[in-house]
C-alpha cells in the first residue's frame, strides 16, 4: 500500500480544501499535475505549484515485546514445571461412578 500524501490547495478552484494526492504527471509543456481527491470524493488535476503539501508526524515504533510468551518468575516454582504448578492449583473433584453411589447408598441403610 502506498503511502498517503495530503496537501491543502492554495491557490486557484479548490483554495483552502485539504486533498489526498494519489499520483503527479507531466503534461506536454513540462507542468506538473497532481491527481487528487477531494474531501467531497470528487477528484481533480491540480498544478503542483498550487499545493502545499501537510507534513505528517512519523508514526511511534511499537514498545519491545518479550521473546517467549510464558512467564518466568524465578524461584517460584522450584524444580517443577509450569504443567505441574498449574496442576497442583486445580481443585480435586472425585467423580463417584454409579457403582460407587449404590454402595454408599447400601451403607447408609
Amino acid at each position: 500500500m502506498s503511502k498517503v500524501i495530503k496537501a491543502t490547495v492554495i491557490n486557484g478552484r479548490y483554495k483552502g480544501e485539504t486533498v489526498r494526492i494519489t499520483n503527479i504527471s507531466l503534461d506536454g509543456s513540462g507542468r506538473q499535475n497532481a491527481a487528487c481527491f477531494l474531501a467531497s470524493g470528487e477528484r481533480a488535476n491540480i498544478p503542483v505549484n498550487d499545493l502545499s503539501v501537510i507534513e505528517e508526524p512519523a508514526p511511534l515504533p511499537e514498545p519491545k515485546r518479550a521473546k517467549s510468551s510464558m512467564p518466568f518468575v524465578s524461584g517460584s516454582t522450584g524444580s517443577r514445571t509450569m504443567t505441574q504448578t498449574k496442576n497442583m492449583q486445580k481443585p480435586k473433584i472425585r467423580n463417584l461412578s454409579f457403582t460407587e453411589k449404590d454402595n454408599d447408598e447400601d451403607e447408609e441403610e
